[in-house]
């Protein structure tokens, strides 16, 4: 699940957007954990989330070790004299 800013819909309300049903259900399995928590850091027993579900926001793609690398070595071209120096390699 990607983290997404809660956003503010009234003074005690907010939204939880998530990407699937599944991330819906896993946050309401745990959502009168997560209202405690939140009521008691803030002091406020009105607070209170509705969970929105997104699924037209595509999630980004999680790379391998070796397109993250790859990556990497593109963005930072000293990293690749390190590799080279020091004979990494992935594991």
């Amino acid at each position: 699940m990607r983290a997404s800013l809660p956003k503010l819909v009234e003074r005690t309300r907010f939204t939880i957007t998530v990407q699937s049903d599944m991330q819906r259900t896993l946050v309401e399995e745990f959502r009168q954990d997560i209202l405690k928590s939140l009521r008691d850091s803030v002091d406020n027993d009105l607070l209170d989330f509705d969970i929105l579900v997104n699924t037209a926001a595509s999630p980004r793609h999680t790379l391998t070790d070796p397109e993250l690398l790859e990556k990497m070595k593109e963005e930072a071209p000293a990293l690749v004299h390190l590799i080279n120096d020091f004979k990494l390699r992935l594991a």
